[in-house]
């Protein structure tokens, strides 16, 4: 099978976003309704058995060693580090021409042997960390996840209040008001911090305590390619080892291989079954992401983020085989690549960026005929501004059910958390459907789950 490659045009933002995070370095989606009961990944618990093929990884230092088997082989481990293992510079080489996951991991013990893996019972993720640390002491503060917590954007309303509560123990290695290293990511233009596209995926969290590292796990069920790095603050000018930063890693490969990488392929079989061709072709990741259960589209959407430059989006939305499947592929792609530019009503022109290089998009539109996605991209295209009323008529003369608006909530809810716009447009439906209920609008707007247990005493 020939992957195409990805075409560069009108995709200078992501490249700038994946060469910063490079410079630096069956899952359970997390979309949808808030989560009853803690997310787990089969994948992950599934990491150290796959048989990866000839795998070679060459690397000066313990954190370049893991960084190379995260993104090169996506094989997926938080990282933490006390003093003494910050500072190893131990060069780190492998190579073996039939490794399993846990044949790389006993290697990278071998070699740092300060070190071992603890793989979370409950949810699957795998932490490498000091000996001398025990797991349960890693990021150990209790907090309080409040009810409602479903769908919500990663990095501002989880990760960012999370940081927000453990500081100025733990610092977020993005925020510049409180850690130089952020200060790269300034907008020269607004003076405002830049959100990485790739850290607004969706995640939904359970109500209840729970242990903040426990939180970041829950970020990573939800997204194959993300991890993280804890590690004490050294500056040279500021030295404060008892203070931690974190650092998200994104586990997508500046130079991807052909075919795609076997942990990404893998990811795919458990969740959509096995393609046929060795790893999933063009036409069945456009039947997965217009399939209609929510789950299989929103992994069909992480499967090419992993594979960035694998598959072209003017490949994988232009040759759709009818105008309903060509834009819910774009949809599923614009989740996958361009989720940055969606985020605020006045940069959002997915569709836009796509006609130029698509003009069949402008018919396709035309000739929606499922009310489910014409509810979709009748609250998406207002915020592009073109012209909606073919759709919003359709919308008008459908009565949504229960089951219509389940079958569409992880997208309808996205939409939603991001856009005021969006949920005047549902409100002003009058939907009986709960989940479109003016108390299920209002809460869309929160951004406020999170809240820290104070520690017995104190």
């Amino acid at each position: 099978m020939k992957i195409k490659p990805l075409n560069p045009a009108g995709w200078t933002r992501r490249w700038f976003c994946l060469i910063t995070l490079f410079g630096f370095g069956l899952l359970s989606p997390g979309t949808g309704p808030a989560a009853e009961v803690a997310p787990s990944s089969q994948w992950d618990k599934n990491l150290l058995s796959v048989e990866l093929g000839e795998v070679s990884v060459q690397a000066n230092s313990l954190q370049q060693a893991w960084m190379e088997m995260g993104g090169n082989y996506l094989l997926r481990a938080n990282l933490y580090l006390d003093a003494a293992a910050y500072a190893d510079r131990t060069p780190f080489d492998f190579h073996q021409t039939n490794a399993t996951g846990k044949d790389v991991f006993d290697a990278f013990l071998t070699t740092y042997p300060a070190l071992t893996y603890t793989q979370d019972p409950l949810t699957g993720i795998i932490w490498f960390h000091p000996k001398r640390v025990k797991y349960s002491d890693i990021l150990s503060q209790k907090i309080r996840i409040a009810p409602g917590a479903g769908a919500v954007p990663m990095y501002p309303d989880v990760y960012v209040p999370l940081c927000n509560l453990l500081a100025p123990k733990v610092l977020d290695f993005y925020d510049p008001t409180v850690s130089k290293s952020g200060s790269f990511l300034i907008d020269r233009e607004t003076h405002k911090m830049m959100v990485l596209y790739a850290w607004l995926y969706d995640v939904s969290l359970p109500a209840g305590i729970y242990s903040a590292r426990e939180i970041l796990d829950f970020c990573c069920v939800a997204n194959p390619t993300k991890a993280f790095q804890i590690y004490p603050e050294y500056y040279p000018e500021n030295r404060h080892p008892e203070t931690l930063v974190l650092f998200p890693q994104n586990l997508i490969d500046a130079h991807p291989p052909v075919p795609p990488r076997t942990e990404a392929v893998k990811y795919w079989e458990l969740a959509l079954g096995r393609p046929t061709n060795g790893a999933p072709c063009l036409e069945e990741i456009r039947v997965a992401m217009s399939d209609p259960d929510p789950t299989k589209r929103v992994t069909a959407s992480l499967y090419v983020e992993a594979c960035f430059m694998n598959y072209a989006p003017i490949h994988l939305i232009g040759e759709a085989v009818g105008s309903e499947q060509a834009v819910w592929t774009v949809l599923g792609e614009e989740y996958a690549e361009w989720r940055d530019d969606c985020w605020k009503d006045a940069r959002a022109d997915f569709f836009g960026e796509m006609k130029q290089s698509m003009p069949r998009l402008d018919d396709d539109l035309k000739h929606i005929k499922n009310p489910n996605l014409a509810l979709l991209v009748s609250l998406q295209l207002p915020r592009e501004q073109p012209d909606t009323s073919y759709l919003d008529a359709m919308v008008r003369h459908h009565t949504y059910t229960a089951a219509d608006i389940a079958s569409i909530q992880p997208e309808l809810y996205r939409m939603a958390r991001a856009s005021a716009t969006v949920r005047d447009k549902l409100r002003a439906m009058k939907s009986p459907v709960p989940a479109l209920s003016p108390a299920a609008l209002d809460e869309l707007a929160n951004t406020n789950y999170l809240s820290l247990i104070p520690t017995a005493g104190k």
